[in-house]
């Protein structure tokens, strides 16, 4: 049976890994360049986050093959079967939509963050059975909603970070 890969998306990986290579950049300016002790703490406070952020964007998918759902993130991985799946909900914040996987141990969640999540929403609807699909998650087969903000901002952060590059490097 074929194996079907969600990841995060590229449009958000790519700035996501922009974001620490210029906040890196920052950091090892302060350190050399010029900087002050508070800048170079801020900077590596902000630095571990975001590092952990890249990667875990980076290593996320969802694989579903036959009669089970794989959720692989940056240090673990839950793998279910259709079968033991007993919800399937969403909810909606503005633009950001979060899947809902209820099972007998718990639930997983995910989000519109996903590359074709809607093909990824539809396939899960497809192997679960009808009577544990709620409404709403039909509805929103029907009426998609897009999520750009994350990427906006993402890259909003690379920008920032370029500018104080440039200020640190170039300006007195």
């Amino acid at each position: 049976m074929a194996t079907s890969v969600y990841r995060i998306r590229q449009a958000l990986r790519i700035p996501l890994v922009l974001d620490s290579v210029l906040l890196l950049i920052l950091i090892l300016v302060s350190f050399f360049v010029k900087g002050s002790t508070p800048e170079r703490i801020v900077f590596s406070v902000v630095f571990i986050p975001l590092l952990y952020l890249c990667l875990e964007a980076n290593t996320r998918r969802v694989e579903t093959q036959g009669e089970t759902i794989r959720l692989i993130r940056l240090f673990r991985t839950k793998e279910l079967n259709w079968s033991n799946i007993t919800d399937v909900g969403v909810v909606m914040m503005r633009t950001k939509v979060y899947a809902v996987l209820t099972t007998t141990k718990g639930f997983h969640i995910l989000s519109n963050s996903y590359e074709n999540f809607y093909g990824l929403l539809r396939t899960i609807v497809d192997h679960v059975e009808k009577d544990r699909i709620e409404k709403e998650v039909l509805n929103l087969l029907e009426n998609p909603v897009e999520n750009r903000t994350n990427i906006f901002s993402a890259w909003a952060a690379a920008a920032f970070f370029c500018v104080i590059i440039f200020f640190k490097l170039f300006m007195n």
